[in-house]
């Protein structure tokens, strides 16, 4: 199995906002865990914790979910080294477009080429009008008759460009399940209490 298996908590009494609030704390301790991690290296632990809704007194309790085998194999949670992934270079079709015709202006020179920017102009707004239009018989005709340069020209840039190497960051995984605590290990006021006097020993120090 992989991820947190939550059903039964999310459906059990949660103050609007605590998805949001437990989603942002989430986001910023994977931020310090991929900062503090040694990226050539795999990862492997067994998270433990409790959450607890202080006004509803909602609680459950996080642990791994019990399992063998699979990428996680009876652990919690797993983070695999990163590693590098090469990608073909892309050329934004604006760009092609502009080098295309930068290159045919110049060959041609002079009024030859305002002749011939022109047509392929007028070329494109009839092909734009058939793409638009009901008929789209005439326009898969149109691009059959017109689609052999488009492949030569992918052809030339497939031998020529390079592939480009992105670091890309290891995957992580979940075994873990959520269990609804229906009875908390302390009151609500008592917990109040705890969170209470911590924030009052951190105003002194």
């Amino acid at each position: 199995m992989a991820g947190l298996n939550a059903i039964q908590a999310s459906q059990m009494g949660w103050t609007e906002g605590v998805g949001k609030a437990l989603r942002t704390l989430g986001d910023l301790l994977m931020k310090v865990e991929y900062a503090n991690c040694d990226p050539t290296d795999e990862t492997r632990t067994s998270p433990e914790l409790m959450v607890m809704d202080m006004t509803t007194g909602t609680t459950i309790l996080l642990k791994v979910a019990p399992h063998k085998g699979g990428k996680t194999d009876g652990d919690g949670y797993v983070r695999f080294p990163d590693y590098e992934q090469s990608n073909p270079m892309r050329i934004p079709p604006t760009l092609k477009e502009a080098i295309m015709l930068d290159k045919l202006a110049g060959m041609l020179g002079g009024r030859i080429a305002t002749a011939v920017m022109r047509e392929i102009a007028e070329a494109m707004v009839e092909a734009n009008e058939l793409r638009l239009s009901a008929d789209k018989e005439t326009y898969k005709n149109w691009i059959d008759e017109h689609a052999k340069y488009p492949d030569e020209l992918k052809g030339m840039l497939d031998e020529l460009r390079q592939s480009t190497i992105k670091n890309q960051k290891g995957d992580t995984l979940l075994a873990m399940q959520a269990i609804p605590h229906m009875v908390a290990m302390a009151s609500i006021d008592e917990m109040y209490k705890i969170v209470g006097q911590y924030m009052m020993e951190e105003v002194i120090q």
